[in-house]
């Protein structure tokens, strides 16, 4: 980024009390709004809700697809943005061609352009879009070759195009072209099967291997050429295991680092030289992440990762210093999170992110948009003390000295940033 151009306007000397007062400094960033009175680079959320068309406010899944519209899973419908309206759909007792149920969980496009759309009950379903219809794959317990279950938690779509369904009863792999069903379930004393049947989450990352969140058997690799499943288990006397079997979500950086989000024990970094994992945990004092249940990880076009909590907001890590910076969900601030507790972070092909929260909406992130950094009181500790500034003075030592009517003086340090 580059860096800020400074404005600087005198200060009223008649208006206050401050001496040797000189400027009053505005900077006008390349960047987004902040909130804050230290130099963490605020956003300026865009809010997205029921009011707009959303057919519900709990939004589980995002997807942008080759055409260029976002879809968003809720509990209660699909819909499809264009920009500026929602297109809903939703089940139809009537028409069996229709949405086969209203809680969804995720969704995909495969090569073709069709959506594949995951739900809590209602199996798996396919959109084809010529005929604007839903076709549908359910459980049958007669045959071997359906899905496992009706109750489906993740979709991954592989580089061969197969279609990979993480359910309640292991994994589902359906293939497009020969519509079979391939299963994958934990087996008693076999370490190269499926660690655990509860699959949370699923990605593929850059050598093709396919990583499996479970909710009771850590994290599993699947090697696609060995047909085998390699297991990362918590165990309390090795510090460098992952550190909770209850895995939510995993991402891959631009740099090919694995990132897990766990259930209550933080954020982890596999080496994947060593196998070995870095955690981190949420802590009272000093820079940490903003809550230990992760449920989301991407990473912005600027190399930094945004990882959604489940009722702490959302913490940015700048992996190159170790960094955090928190955001949460301020009664006082129109443009904060509409929501701390983060369901989904993506982001779409322009950089842009979007934030699926719980009862509140998608959240919108526009990189495309200039705007003024502002410095404001807030509920956040170490902000500005008041609203009404009067004056500003720059020390030698380049600290700045803020005059305030009704809030004191506050002092910034622009070297250690508070």
């Amino acid at each position: 980024m580059m860096k800020p151009t400074p404005y600087f306007i005198p200060c009223n000397s008649q208006r206050t009390s401050c001496s040797r007062v000189r400027y009053l400094l505005v900077v006008l960033l390349a960047g987004m709004c902040s909130t804050g009175f230290n130099q963490k680079k605020n956003v300026r959320f865009e809010h997205l809700n029921i009011n707009s068309g959303l057919s519900q406010s709990n939004v589980l899944c995002t997807l942008q697809d080759s055409r260029g519209f976002i879809w968003f899973g809720t509990q209660d419908g699909l819909n499809k943005y264009d920009g500026y309206r929602f297109t809903v759909y939703k089940k139809d007792s009537k028409n069996s061609r229709s949405l086969g149920n209203n809680y969804i969980k995720d969704i995909i496009e495969d090569n073709s352009g069709d959506l594949w759309i995951a739900t809590w009950g209602g199996g798996l379903d396919r959109y084809d879009r010529q005929k604007d219809e839903f076709i549908h794959y359910r459980n049958d317990e007669h045959n071997t070759n359906t899905l496992s279950g009706n109750f489906l938690v993740s979709l991954l779509k592989d580089s061969e195009n197969k279609i990979w369904i993480g359910t309640e009863f292991g994994i589902d792999v359906f293939n497009p072209k020969t519509s079979l069903f391939i299963h994958y379930k934990k087996r008693a004393g076999d370490e190269s099967a499926l660690s655990d049947n509860t699959v949370t989450n699923m990605m593929e990352d850059s050598q093709q291997n396919i990583w499996i969140g479970t909710s009771n058997g850590g994290l599993n690799m699947f090697d696609k050429k060995n047909n085998v499943f390699t297991h990362f288990k918590h165990h309390d006397q090795d510090p460098g295991t992952i550190s909770s079997n209850n895995i939510w979500t995993i991402f891959e950086d631009s740099k090919q680092n694995i990132w897990v989000g766990t259930v209550g024990a933080g954020l982890n970094l596999l080496d994947r030289k060593t196998g070995k994992f870095r955690v981190f945990k949420k802590t009272n004092t000093g820079n940490s992440i903003c809550d230990n249940v992760i449920f989301s990880i991407v990473e912005d076009n600027d190399g930094i990762l945004w990882i959604g909590s489940e009722n702490e907001g959302i913490s940015k890590l700048d992996t190159k210093t170790g960094i955090f910076q928190n955001y949460r969900h301020n009664d006082f601030d129109n443009n904060s999170l509409s929501s701390s507790s983060i369901n989904r972070i993506y982001k779409d092909i322009n950089g842009n992110i979007w934030i699926g929260t719980y009862n509140a909406g998608i959240n919108f992130i526009n990189y495309g948009i200039s705007k003024f950094t502002q410095y404001k009181h807030s509920v956040e500790e170490n902000s500005l003390s008041n609203d009404n500034v009067l004056c500003i003075y720059e020390d030698n030592k380049e600290n700045l000295w803020i005059g305030t009517d009704g809030g004191g003086l506050n002092m910034f340090d622009r070297n250690s940033g508070t």
